[in-house]
């Protein structure tokens, strides 16, 4: 797990001092090689009690290690990127083909880091998990619904039912579905609980019902609970980005990826339905 997502959990789950330095680290990543313990306790209005109390719950053994290991984190991560911030990746000098340029290199990279992340393995039971299901409903909130709408057209085009779920009547849903179905649920930080689509996990898995994750690297519910995880990658800091450029193109290879390996599973007959299928629906636009 990047520290990068530690730092975001641990801003999402502590509700006390930590939680305004780790909003600071998210915030101010950029400028805290140069920042001397001292400095980042002043910023945050706390202590050097307090930042080594957010290291170790970070994992490390004290400020100084967490220091190094975030810089370098971040560094690294940004020479992959050549310098584009994924976060604002244009400003309001940028000319139109820089800003083209800077998004153009977010996409590629990050579809390129998302394929290196997924496993073959767990695509191929995904599709399984797809191909043996009778109904299969998308859970998620926000853009993710959205986004996954382009799956859903593509999978009703080769005859598979897909449902997307209005958040208000997703309980009433899921209590329909069976061992014989399956739910895919996308959410990046997995988590909290409570929240939804984690809320709706152990409903789930009362019903037996085989669960596929689009979320992010790090331990969460949504990768703890589910048959098969697919992993979103993201460079993006949840509280200073102005769009979710790199997440969201992660999700839509992911979704494509789904589909394909779906495809994939009958080949022939599901290229002779989609042809079909085309054909029809155009000579129908004739008349």
């Amino acid at each position: 797990m990047l520290i990068r997502e530690k730092i975001e959990r641990l801003a999402q789950e502590v509700h006390d001092a930590r939680s305004a330095v780790a909003r600071f680290l998210l915030l101010e990543a950029n400028a805290l090689e140069n920042m001397s313990m001292q400095e980042v306790a002043e910023a945050t209005f706390t202590s050097k009690a307090t930042l080594v109390r957010v290291a170790k719950a970070l994992g490390f053994s004290g400020w100084t290690a967490f220091h190094k290991a975030y810089v370098f984190e971040r560094k690294e991560t940004e020479r992959l990127f050549e310098g584009v911030d994924t976060n604002i990746p244009f400003s309001k000098q940028d000319r139109t083909a820089q800003m083209r340029s800077h998004l153009a290199q977010i996409y590629m990279e990050s579809v390129y880091l998302t394929n290196d992340l997924c496993e073959d393995a767990a695509l191929e039971k995904a599709a399984s998990i797809l191909d043996e299901s009778e109904r299969i409903v998308v859970l998620g909130i926000g853009a993710n619904r959205s986004l996954s709408r382009i799956f859903i057209q593509k999978m009703v085009k080769l005859g598979k039912r897909v449902d997307l779920c209005e958040p208000a009547d997703a309980r009433y849903f899921v209590n329909t579905l069976t061992f014989r179905d399956c739910a895919i649920l996308i959410s990046y930080s997995g988590m909290p609980p409570q929240r939804e689509p984690m809320a709706l996990i152990p409903l789930c898995q009362a019903r037996g019902v085989p669960m596929i994750a689009l979320t992010g690297r790090h331990d969460n519910v949504l990768r703890q609970s589910a048959d098969v995880v697919l992993t979103i990658f993201s460079k993006e800091d949840w509280f200073a980005k102005i769009a979710s450029y790199s997440s969201e193109v992660s999700i839509l290879f992911l979704l494509d990826l789904l589909y394909s390996a779906y495809f994939a599973r009958h080949y022939d007959e599901h290229l002779s339905y989609r042809m079909e299928n085309v054909r029809a629906i155009e000579q129908d636009k004739t008349f």
